[in-house]
């Protein structure tokens, strides 16, 4: 009975300014925001002459007049911000994007129960407007003020989509794409302009389309100097487009694509699988592609990939088992000629028997031999904060604490820019309170 609902309630609003005059404008607010939400094209014609329109946004529209109202007259009300969310979320399904950001910032600021709601709202408020940078900028706000709430994971799932999985500067790709076309038309040749292309789209990650780009160039020119780069960016990009579409709850697609990524790793390591349950997954224009035996830097990287996706399918009991086993075999291959990668693999040889000292400790000395190899072999790596970082790590399980925050401090002096600050300055602050050394462990803690 919406009708004679918004009659009674009109008739109140009439009565004057008492208490229950002003909740009726709220009341009237919900009713139409309710009417709205529950699909206004269902609803007869006479209903939709109330809101001097047609279907959801008019109903909502309604809604946001009333509530407006309401604020005016009753600012200070105990449920004022309680309005205020609704009508900011009213607003953003209108696509009054502007009006429900300054709401829920105002809101957002504040410190009562709606400021953590609010927060969450604007980040998804920016990512409905299309502007992802601003909604990471956001999540990541939640996380820093709320990191403890029951929607941390859902945010955490929200920033690793929009940093790993979205043009965040659709204008520099655009620019990029039109140079590279530029080229071709100043005489670069088609098929370099078609992997510089490939490249670009895997950078900005639209792996779409660079999946689609470096599958054309690995099946087109399987003889070309740059085809084991195509064909393992091909692997790539279609493992991560399998990430994004688990992250976007397309279970079933996931799993297809990454058993094309698996399939493509094994073409670029001549060890592609001949059962009939990948081959029936694979659409029938798929690359195949017949390589002399190689031992270049994408094959290396591709073995490294598909040691750690096989590890993944094995059951948990044995997935560190099975991965530190096949980065072993790799290290044991290639430690002898510093071959390419050979810092990576030793970094997750080093995580891994780590890892599998949670419940042996006897892994500890490995991964330590681990991290102590990748430093000899490769002292200019980018990975050599990560192996002291490791290192330490097994060292405080080792009951070494002193050597343990030597480490770490080194982290803190040669490497003031690595993003393992914040874990480094935690991990020291809890070394410190083990050494009985409270203010030292105080100050670690609050840098």
């Amino acid at each position: 009975q919406f009708a004679r609902a918004v009659g009674l309630f009109q008739g109140l609003i009439q009565t004057g300014d008492s208490p229950e005059a002003i909740s009726a404008l709220r009341e009237l607010g919900t009713l139409y925001k309710r009417r709205g939400d529950s699909g206004a094209e269902d609803s007869p014609d006479s209903l939709r002459l109330l809101t001097f329109g047609e279907g959801t946004a008019a109903f909502h529209s309604r809604a946001i007049t009333w509530y407006r109202r309401y604020l005016r007259e009753a600012d200070g009300a105990a449920d004022a911000n309680a309005v205020r969310f609704e009508l900011a979320a009213l607003y953003s399904s209108i696509g009054h994007y502007q009006e429900a950001i300054s709401l829920y910032r105002q809101l957002a600021s504040g410190q009562d129960e709606i400021a953590t709601k609010a927060q969450f709202a604007l980040a998804q408020t920016f990512e409905q407007s299309r502007q992802p940078r601003a909604a990471l900028r956001e999540y990541v706000a939640f996380l820093e003020l709320f990191p403890a709430d029951r929607q941390s994971e859902e945010v955490r799932q929200r920033i690793e989509y929009l940093r790993e999985f979205t043009v965040l500067d659709p204008a520099g790709l655009n620019r990029a794409l039109q140079k590279a076309w530029l080229d071709e038309l100043g005489g670069k040749s088609r098929q370099l302009v078609q992997l510089a292309v490939a490249r670009v789209l895997f950078s900005h990650r639209d792996f779409v389309a660079a999946a689609q780009f470096f599958k054309h160039y690995a099946t087109a020119y399987s003889d070309d100097l740059y085809n084991d780069e195509a064909q393992y960016f091909l692997a790539e990009s279609l493992l991560r487009l399998a990430r994004q579409r688990q992250l976007e709850a397309r279970p079933a697609s996931a799993d297809s694509l990454r058993a094309l990524a698996l399939r493509e790793y094994r073409i670029l390591t001549e060890q592609a699988p001949t059962d009939s349950i990948l081959t029936e997954q694979v659409p029938a224009d798929s690359i195949r592609v017949e390589q002399a035996p190689t031992d270049n830097t994408w094959t290396r990287r591709a073995r490294l990939s598909l040691i750690k996706l096989e590890a993944e399918d094995r059951p948990d009991s044995l997935r560190l088992l099975t991965l530190e086993e096949g980065i072993a075999a790799f290290v044991a291959e290639f430690s002898a000629g510093r071959g390419d990668h050979l810092d990576q693999a030793l970094l997750q040889l080093g995580d891994a028997r780590r890892q599998l000292g949670a419940t042996d400790t006897t892994w500890f000395d490995g991964a330590i031999a681990a991290y102590d190899q990748l430093r000899r072999l490769s002292a200019n790596s980018p990975l050599v904060p990560h192996a002291l970082y490791g290192k330490s790590l097994c060292l405080v399980q080792k009951g070494q604490h002193k050597a343990a925050a030597d480490l770490l401090e080194r982290v803190l002096r040669d490497y003031p820019n690595s993003p393992l600050t914040a874990p480094v300055l935690f991990e020291l602050g809890h070394i410190r309170l083990a050494q009985e050394r409270t203010q030292e462990a105080i100050a670690r803690l609050q840098e």
